[in-house]
């Protein structure tokens, strides 16, 4: 090699050793760490100083064997040989590579200073011959091998998709000229074929030359084609690995975030809908709750032993007015005066039905506390009915007994007359008759109020039933809420989210079950109506509660997924930061912490699509 050779190609095969460093594939970009690039590097360098040693050797050993001074050579030799070493030694270690590189650089510099004196000083001493044909030997193995590194590189350079694509007629170019070098160099290596391994002083060298120097032609023509691949910079590469990996990574976090934001505005909805549904169902509770206490109410102001009381007086008062009567009617003197013993039969006759009335009427007040809350209204019409016909009865029975006393007033004389008219003008006649209307009347009146507490708790129970009712839409959307945001919580999260759909199915069932004991209340009786109001009130308490609870689940379930989300929005927004400050990390070639922000986006975007976070 001569010292020209040399220092024309060391520029080549440094840049082409810098593009092997900085073409790590765009898939590892993720992976690949700068020490791990430097070790590509290095070995390459040694690689080519191995192959530069093998050269200088031969040519320093031939200088010496000939007799000719070659100790500044041999010099550079042993020192290259040293740095070589240290730079092997270090690739095999993994470590202190960068000084490794310096080390490998610098044999590569050593070794082309002894080829080039060495050949110097053969070319002085007349040893042309086997100088250029080992020359030609070297000069083939030396660009073969930068070929070869050249042919790496650009293999490495454009096995990425994104590279590839961004510089398709740059890599194909390349391509095809690495292919045209090496046939070249293989044509070259033909003609160089020694006899009986010596070489043949007369022969003619330069056509070989003439196919190395195409060959060198070819690879200087590939390095422009490289350098415009090595125009695919830091950023450009973070950009295209952002593009290939990162950015689906960042919308499948999208994706999850924008399902989970469809599940998070699904349940508050729900959650609305259920608070206003609770909101309803209080207020139809209230008002059928304040229906059926009223009518406690009214049922126990009805007071059916006052008017037992007064019925049972008056009884007992007409049957010693018939008693009276009878005794009249045996008296034989009256049958003188016709018109008294008329009015005396008028009077046992309208006694009688006053009684028949009254019987009629305790009858129906007995049954007070047996009658069927629906069937109320028929017997309060039966009531009022047997209440007008005492009232009336009562009436006609006064008026007869009137009569009689005042016939008997002008019949003292007769014997007997006068001790049963004593004792008639003593009987409680009309003060009874009073008291039984008094009582009766009293009596329907409070069952009136009765009958419209009846129609007012069936009104409120007809009209609040759809309210306090959990409908199946709201039951089908809580089911469905439930189900749709369960799958990005954690278990903790997802148990509290899956409570939403069975609370409501909890409180759906209590709902029923105070419409079914407000119903209860409307088909049992009077005397068992305070029972059954107390039933409703505990059916209320437990509704309420049920109620309430769904409430506060429903709450804490849409807190847990809002927080999820916000989190997961939080992971995605940092991973967009991350990768915006990863270019610039690249662009200012910090490489390191490019490529630890590209990973921590990644990672971000990961956790933000992530089900079950």
């Amino acid at each position: 090699m001569s010292v020209r050779t040399g220092r024309r190609w060391l520029p080549i095969i440094v840049v082409c050793l810098l593009l092997a460093g900085i073409f790590a594939p765009v898939e590892a970009l993720g992976q690949a760490s700068p020490s791990s690039q430097q070790q590509g590097q290095l070995a390459l360098l040694v690689s080519v100083a191995e192959s530069s040693r093998t050269y200088a050797h031969g040519a320093v050993d031939y200088a010496a064997s000939s007799g000719l001074s070659v100790g500044s050579a041999q010099a550079r030799l042993a020192q290259g040989d040293s740095l070589l070493s240290t730079a092997q030694a270090d690739l095999q270690a993994g470590a202190n590579l960068a000084a490794g590189i310096e080390s490998a650089q610098a044999a590569m510099s050593d070794y082309s200073a002894a080829a080039a004196t060495a050949s110097l000083t053969l070319s002085n001493a007349g040893l042309t011959a086997s100088v250029d044909y080992d020359a030609a030997v070297s000069a083939v193995a030396e660009v073969n091998a930068t070929v070869n590194v050249v042919a790496s590189v650009a293999a490495q350079a454009c096995a990425s998709g994104s590279t590839a694509q961004a510089f398709a007629q740059a890599c194909a170019q390349v391509s095809a000229q690495v292919s045209a070098a090496r046939l070249d160099l293989a044509q070259a290596s033909s003609l160089l074929v020694r006899s009986d391994g010596q070489v043949v002083a007369s022969a003619d060298v330069s056509q070989a030359l003439s196919l190395v120097a195409k060959a060198r032609a070819q690879v200087e023509a590939s390095q422009s084609e490289l350098l415009t691949i090595a125009s695919y910079t830091y950023v450009l590469r973070g950009q295209a690995y952002v593009a290939s990996v990162v950015n689906p990574l960042s919308a499948g976090a999208n994706a999850t975030i924008k399902a989970e934001g469809s599940a998070v505005t699904n349940l508050t909805d729900y959650q609305m809908s259920w608070t206003a549904y609770a909101h309803a169902q209080a207020s139809a509770v209230t008002s059928v709750s304040s229906a059926a206490s009223a009518l406690g109410t009214a049922i126990s102001q009805v007071d059916t032993g006052a008017v037992a009381t007064s019925i049972s007086s008056a009884q007992s008062t007409a049957g010693q007015v018939n008693t009276e009567m009878s005794a009249l009617l045996a008296i034989t003197a009256l049958a003188a005066f016709p018109s008294v013993i008329a009015d005396i039969d008028a009077c046992v006759s309208a006694t009688s039905s006053y009684e028949s009335a009254l019987a009629s009427a305790s009858t129906w007040s007995n049954a007070y506390s047996q009658t069927s809350v629906s069937g109320f209204g028929s017997y309060l019409s039966t009531g009022t009915s047997d209440s007008a016909a005492v009232q009336s009865a009562g009436s006609a029975y006064v008026s007869a007994y009137n009569k009689v006393v005042q016939d008997l007033s002008g019949l003292l004389t007769v014997p007997g007359v006068q001790a049963i008219y004593n004792i008639l003008v003593g009987l409680p006649v009309s003060s009874t008759v009073s008291g039984a209307d008094s009582a009766l009347s009293q009596e329907t009146s409070a069952m009136a109020t009765v009958q419209s507490g009846i129609s007012s708790l069936s009104t409120a129970v007809a009209s609040s039933g759809p309210d306090i009712i959990v409908s199946n839409t709201l039951l089908d959307d809580a089911a469905a809420s439930s189900a749709q945001g369960t799958i990005y919580l954690n278990a903790t999260a997802a148990a509290a989210l899956a409570q939403v759909s069975a609370y409501a199915q909890a409180t759906a069932q209590a709902a029923q079950a105070y419409v079914a004991s407000a119903q209860a209340c409307l088909q049992t009786t009077i005397g068992g109506y305070a029972d059954s109001a107390a039933s409703l009130a505990s059916s209320g308490t437990a509704l309420d509660t049920q109620t309430q609870a769904s409430v506060s689940v429903t709450g804490s379930a849409v807190a847990y997924i809002s927080s999820d989300l916000r989190l997961r929005s939080s992971e995605a927004a940092t991973g967009r930061a991350d990768v915006a400050q990863a270019l610039q990390f690249l662009s200012s070639q910090n490489v390191s912490a490019g490529v630890a922000a590209i990973a921590q986006a990644c990672l971000e975007f990961r956790m933000a699509s992530a089900v079950s976070a």
